[in-house]
């Protein structure tokens, strides 16, 4: 028989090395899910990585919902969205996702059950994980506006004759466009 503890550990050396080769990200194993609550199995390099991650390696039966609120626990906990990738034997890998994170990745949102669950394919969702990680940093960054090039106000140009011939004069005005945030709105 062989021990869980090892095929756990076991199966989340094998995701991450699939996460690295798909996402070019390495990911490690997060060893205070041991010592405390609350932790997903995966941790990755970047913080931006939106998810947490938690394996479950199995021999059969079907998906339980324990195990997404055991990694939504651990989300909260970091304020990411929960994931968790799962296999059982002879199957292949699985990674399930809730209905609102699909959704926000591809730049809508989910208003009915917030509960809905999504399963999809590890390749799918490396490429939804780029998109949120995408989408969350347009979202956390505004853009500049059009008119002061992000700088929230524009030099007025008067021109003025002294006697020399007609001379600028600049003078700083709040844009009017963005109120002088200097974001596109």
């Amino acid at each position: 028989m062989v021990n869980s503890r090892a095929k756990g550990a076991n199966y989340e050396r094998e995701i991450s090395k699939l996460l690295f080769e798909h996402l070019g990200m390495e990911f490690k194993r997060d060893l205070d899910q041991y010592r405390s609550a609350d932790h997903g199995d995966l941790l990755c390099e970047d913080d931006e990585f939106p998810f947490v991650i938690e394996c479950k390696r199995r021999v059969g039966g079907s998906f339980s919902l324990k195990w997404m609120e055991q990694a939504e626990k651990a989300a909260q906990r970091v304020k990411k969205h929960p994931c968790v990738i799962y296999r059982f034997n002879h199957q292949p890998n699985l990674v399930v996702l809730k209905m609102a994170t699909v959704a926000k990745a591809v730049g809508g949102s989910w208003q009915y059950d917030k509960d809905t669950l999504v399963t999809m394919s590890i390749t799918a969702f490396c490429c939804l994980a780029r998109e949120l990680m995408a989408y969350e940093l347009l979202e956390e960054k505004p853009l500049p506006c059009l008119e002061c090039e992000g700088t929230g106000t524009y030099e007025e140009i008067t021109w003025r004759d002294f006697g020399r011939g007609p001379e600028p004069i600049g003078k700083d005005k709040t844009c009017e466009e963005c109120g002088g945030s200097g974001v596109r709105s």
